[in-house]
Protein backbone atom coordinates (compact mmCIF):
# COMPACT_ATOMS: atom_id res chain seq x y z
CA UNK A 1 0.00 0.00 0.00
CA UNK A 2 1.89 3.44 -1.15
CA UNK A 3 1.73 6.02 1.04
CA UNK A 4 0.27 9.54 0.63
CA UNK A 5 3.96 11.09 -0.39
CA UNK A 6 4.31 8.37 -2.50
CA UNK A 7 0.94 8.49 -4.54
CA UNK A 8 1.59 12.28 -4.56
CA UNK A 9 5.34 11.95 -5.71
CA UNK A 10 3.89 9.97 -8.85
CA UNK A 11 0.51 11.95 -9.89
CA UNK A 12 2.93 15.12 -9.68
CA UNK A 13 6.03 13.58 -10.76
CA UNK A 14 7.76 15.82 -7.93
CA UNK A 15 10.57 13.82 -5.93
CA UNK A 16 10.03 15.13 -1.66
CA UNK A 17 11.83 11.76 -0.50
CA UNK A 18 13.83 13.96 1.52
CA UNK A 19 10.47 15.22 3.47
CA UNK A 20 9.30 11.43 3.48
CA UNK A 21 12.38 10.24 4.92
CA UNK A 22 12.17 13.01 7.43
CA UNK A 23 8.52 12.31 8.32
CA UNK A 24 9.31 8.47 8.37
CA UNK A 25 12.01 9.22 11.22
CA UNK A 26 10.20 11.51 13.29
CA UNK A 27 7.48 9.08 13.23
CA UNK A 28 10.09 6.24 14.18
CA UNK A 29 11.59 8.48 17.11
CA UNK A 30 8.10 9.33 18.49
CA UNK A 31 7.12 5.63 18.68
CA UNK A 32 9.98 4.56 20.10
CA UNK A 33 10.08 7.29 22.59
CA UNK A 34 6.62 6.95 23.52
CA UNK A 35 6.70 2.98 23.25
CA UNK A 36 9.56 3.51 26.22
CA UNK A 37 7.14 5.50 28.04
CA UNK A 38 3.86 3.20 27.96
CA UNK A 39 6.65 -0.14 29.06
CA UNK A 40 7.58 1.97 32.27
CA UNK A 41 4.34 3.14 32.98
CA UNK A 42 3.45 -0.81 32.52
CA UNK A 43 6.10 -1.95 35.08
CA UNK A 44 4.82 1.21 37.52
CA UNK A 45 0.87 -0.30 37.32
CA UNK A 46 2.37 -3.96 37.57
CA UNK A 47 4.46 -3.67 40.92
CA UNK A 48 1.00 -1.78 42.22
CA UNK A 49 -1.22 -5.09 41.55
CA UNK A 50 -1.96 -7.83 44.33
CA UNK A 51 -0.90 -10.72 41.54
CA UNK A 52 2.98 -9.32 42.13
CA UNK A 53 2.46 -9.75 45.93
CA UNK A 54 1.51 -13.35 45.80
CA UNK A 55 4.51 -13.72 43.07
CA UNK A 56 6.96 -12.55 45.85
CA UNK A 57 5.41 -14.58 48.74
CA UNK A 58 5.56 -17.55 46.50
CA UNK A 59 9.84 -16.82 45.81
CA UNK A 60 9.81 -16.67 49.33
CA UNK A 61 8.32 -19.82 50.09
CA UNK A 62 10.58 -21.21 47.56
CA UNK A 63 13.33 -19.83 49.03
CA UNK A 64 12.66 -20.74 52.45
CA UNK A 65 12.10 -24.39 50.87
CA UNK A 66 15.41 -24.65 49.34
CA UNK A 67 17.04 -23.08 52.23
CA UNK A 68 16.46 -26.35 53.88
CA UNK A 69 18.39 -28.12 51.90
CA UNK A 70 21.53 -25.40 51.94
CA UNK A 71 20.49 -23.85 48.50
CA UNK A 72 20.39 -20.27 47.88
CA UNK A 73 17.63 -20.11 45.86
CA UNK A 74 17.92 -15.79 45.40
CA UNK A 75 21.36 -16.08 44.74
CA UNK A 76 21.13 -18.47 42.08
CA UNK A 77 18.45 -17.04 40.38
CA UNK A 78 20.40 -13.38 40.45
CA UNK A 79 23.40 -16.00 39.05
CA UNK A 80 21.28 -16.75 36.05
CA UNK A 81 19.41 -13.45 35.17
CA UNK A 82 23.07 -11.72 35.12
CA UNK A 83 24.28 -14.31 33.15
CA UNK A 84 21.58 -14.35 30.65
CA UNK A 85 21.60 -10.10 30.51
CA UNK A 86 25.25 -10.16 30.64
CA UNK A 87 25.92 -12.81 28.12
CA UNK A 88 22.63 -13.79 26.45
CA UNK A 89 21.40 -10.58 25.42
CA UNK A 90 24.35 -8.86 24.29
CA UNK A 91 24.91 -11.71 21.72
CA UNK A 92 20.86 -11.90 20.50
CA UNK A 93 20.89 -8.28 20.03
CA UNK A 94 24.29 -8.29 17.83
CA UNK A 95 23.37 -11.32 15.65
CA UNK A 96 19.32 -11.18 15.78
CA UNK A 97 18.33 -7.50 16.50
CA UNK A 98 20.67 -5.04 14.43
CA UNK A 99 20.59 -7.15 11.53
CA UNK A 100 17.14 -7.10 11.38
CA UNK A 101 17.31 -2.79 12.32
CA UNK A 102 19.58 -2.57 8.88
CA UNK A 103 17.29 -5.00 6.58
CA UNK A 104 13.99 -3.00 7.48
CA UNK A 105 15.70 0.44 7.26
CA UNK A 106 17.48 -0.72 3.89
CA UNK A 107 13.94 -1.81 2.81
CA UNK A 108 12.74 1.80 3.83
CA UNK A 109 14.91 3.22 1.86
CA UNK A 110 15.13 0.81 -1.04
CA UNK A 111 11.70 -0.54 -1.14
CA UNK A 112 11.11 -4.12 -1.17
CA UNK A 113 9.26 -6.57 -3.31
CA UNK A 114 8.36 -10.08 -2.74
CA UNK A 115 10.55 -12.94 -4.45
CA UNK A 116 9.35 -15.97 -5.20
CA UNK A 117 11.61 -19.39 -4.89
CA UNK A 118 11.70 -19.66 -8.35
CA UNK A 119 12.83 -16.26 -9.66
CA UNK A 120 15.73 -16.38 -6.74
CA UNK A 121 16.72 -19.77 -8.26
CA UNK A 122 16.38 -18.16 -11.83
CA UNK A 123 20.08 -18.46 -13.64
CA UNK A 124 21.95 -19.62 -10.39
CA UNK A 125 23.93 -22.88 -9.59
CA UNK A 126 20.94 -24.04 -7.68
CA UNK A 127 18.80 -23.38 -10.36
CA UNK A 128 18.79 -26.97 -12.18
CA UNK A 129 18.59 -28.80 -8.36
CA UNK A 130 15.25 -26.74 -7.59
CA UNK A 131 13.77 -27.25 -10.92
CA UNK A 132 14.30 -31.38 -10.63
CA UNK A 133 12.95 -31.34 -7.04
CA UNK A 134 10.02 -29.27 -7.55
CA UNK A 135 9.35 -30.26 -11.36
CA UNK A 136 9.00 -26.75 -12.65
CA UNK A 137 9.41 -26.54 -16.41
CA UNK A 138 12.02 -24.21 -17.08
CA UNK A 139 11.72 -20.35 -17.44
CA UNK A 140 10.72 -19.11 -20.57
CA UNK A 141 14.06 -18.34 -23.12
CA UNK A 142 16.12 -20.76 -20.94
CA UNK A 143 18.00 -23.87 -22.19
CA UNK A 144 15.64 -26.71 -21.29
CA UNK A 145 17.64 -29.05 -17.91
CA UNK A 146 18.20 -32.55 -18.64
CA UNK A 147 15.78 -34.87 -16.68
CA UNK A 148 18.08 -36.44 -13.80
CA UNK A 149 19.73 -40.11 -14.88
CA UNK A 150 18.08 -43.07 -13.34
CA UNK A 151 19.93 -45.96 -12.59
CA UNK A 152 18.88 -49.62 -13.43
Amino acid sequence: MPTLAARLAERTGLRILGIVVLIEAFFLLLVVTGGIRVLQTFGVWLNDRAVMQWLAAAKNALADFFAVFKIDLPEILTRIWTFITDTIWPVLVDVIAQPMLWLAVAALVFGSSAVTPRAVAHGSAIRCAYTRCHGLRPLPGKASIPPPRTTA
